[in-house]
């Protein structure tokens, strides 16, 4: 008997589905189609908007640990040295410090016409759709640096807008027919350290 009764409810299901129309299944095709679409240029998205985002996490672990190394020196001094060779034989090494612009420039390219301020070290490079970050590490006064960079700018036909300013940072933004360049500096701790954010954006 329930043999009888779910062969009898599959064929009227079944003479149901043939009796839908085809215009109506070509419909419900095209809607699971085309949610299936959003959902793949959803995932799309959400994975190009996080791949930009590695480089500048990066950056920022970095720099966190080494402030976090600077502290550590301070309460113990030389202990960076001593875990240096521990830590080399187990093929790691701790993050250079804070206080320490690197020797060597990062792979990139500085922006055309504008030069650096002397004996900075460029510690970030990123371009992507018309957009170029560029962030310099090194000693030197913070209005200096900032004269540095103003003046050139000025010079080349850029007029210049202040955003913020504060005696350890200021951001400027910096416009001239198809481009804005928006420009940040900051003390980066004691010692006359001072970083420059340069974010060049072609319209």
């Amino acid at each position: 008997m329930k043999q009888a009764a779910i062969l009898y409810a599959l064929g009227n299901l079944g003479a149901r589905i043939a009796r839908v129309r085809t215009r109506t299944w070509v419909l419900i095709g095209l809607g699971v189609a085309a949610v299936l679409g959003l959902m793949a240029w959803a995932a799309i998205a959400i994975l190009s908007w996080a791949w930009g985002q590695v480089p500048t996490l990066a950056e920022t672990g970095r720099q966190a640990a080494g402030v976090a190394m600077d502290k550590v020196e301070q309460v113990a001094p030389g202990l960076k040295g001593q875990l240096d060779p521990l830590l080399g034989s187990a093929g790691l090494s701790l993050p250079e410090s804070a206080g320490e612009p690197p020797a060597v420039d990062v792979s990139g390219q500085d922006l055309p016409g504008l030069a650096r301020y002397p004996g900075s070290t460029r510690v970030f490079y990123a371009r992507e759709a018309g957009r170029t970050e560029l962030r310099y590490a090194g000693q030197g006064e913070l209005p200096a640096v900032l004269a540095h960079y103003v003046t050139q700018l000025s010079a080349t036909g850029y007029s210049q807008e202040v955003l913020s300013a504060t005696p350890d940072a200021e951001r400027h933004r910096f416009v001239k027919t198809g481009r804005v360049l928006d420009f940040e500096i900051r003390r980066d701790g004691a010692g006359g350290k001072v970083e420059v954010i340069l974010v060049d954006n072609i319209q």
